[in-house]
């Protein structure tokens, strides 16, 4: 099976990963459902989303999404997406919606 290469949050201050979820970055918002899309073109219950390294430590976390919450994700970045005017993003996080829905 293809594996999928989850995002690496590498940090000094613990800010740093409070910025890189809240500012509005397209870049964490696409990372986000592609999790998601390949968790359930996968038919996973679950998907690892992000890891968390401190740039002075080896330990790593991983953030991962159970399939109940992954509708209310997608929601979520569907609604940002809009706010940030990436219309064609929405489309697509609108129409993975609906395939979840089924």
């Amino acid at each position: 099976m293809l594996e999928v290469k989850i995002p690496r949050i590498v940090y000094d201050d613990p800010q740093d990963i409070y910025s890189y979820f809240t500012k509005e970055n397209i870049d964490s918002l696409v990372d986000i459902y592609s999790g998601i899309e390949y968790g359930m073109d996968n038919e996973f219950d679950d998907v690892d989303m992000f890891e968390v390294k401190q740039s002075t430590s080896n330990v790593v976390m991983v953030f991962n999404s159970p399939k109940k919450y992954w509708k209310g994700n997608l929601e979520w970045i569907l609604n940002k997406f809009v706010d940030l005017e990436e219309y064609e993003l929405a489309s697509k996080s609108k129409k993975l919606i609906e395939k979840l829905n089924k």
